[in-house]
């Protein structure tokens, strides 16, 4: 479909990520109207397209999986599938406190009180292993950040944790 309006300009939607913006509502939903034709990112087979309101994903193992606009900023902060998070993998899902959206790498999780962040990589697994925000830690109330160029870190509610990137280790701080 090519869509139209005068504060968007026209663009194309096409295949996987026009039926998931159709099953979505089209302009009349939460994503709104697309202001960016669907891309093909060279030498993949993922697809994409911008809309007021966040983005919708295609790839064809993976799935299309709409990216509402709290959750693409921050992804886009750190550059969107090319960055540490890697490429979306689920929908927006409802947690104990809040909702998350699943990554290859990782996640960003929104909490009402306590915002929205990003955890990646080994300090997410090691995360993930201990029930994630049902567990000891709690939501993550910062990204993970670079502490030094040896350590990244990601506090949590109840605690820190730190990656030793020349070892690999995660440990609590």
């Amino acid at each position: 479909a090519i869509y139209a309006a005068p504060r968007t300009g026209a663009h194309m939607i096409l295949g996987p990520v026009y039926r998931k913006w159709e099953e979505l509502g089209r302009a009349g939903g939460p994503f709104g109207l697309p202001v960016t034709d669907t891309r093909t990112i060279e030498g993949t087979r993922l697809q994409f397209s911008d809309f007021e309101h966040g983005a919708i994903y295609s790839h064809p193992v993976l799935g299309t999986h709409p990216v509402p606009e709290p959750v693409l900023l921050l992804w886009d902060h750190y550059d969107r599938h090319r960055g540490p998070l890697g490429r979306v993998t689920t929908d927006l899902l409802a947690g104990t406190a809040g909702e998350h959206q699943e990554f290859e790498y990782g996640t960003v999780t929104a909490n009402p009180a306590l915002g929205i962040h990003a955890v990646w990589g080994p300090i997410f697994d090691y995360w993930a292993s201990q029930s994630r925000e049902d567990g000891t830690y709690g939501f993550p109330v910062s990204d993970v950040y670079a502490v030094d160029a040896d350590h990244d870190r990601c506090d949590f509610q109840n605690g820190s944790l730190m990656l030793d990137k020349t070892t690999g280790a995660v440990t609590q701080v």
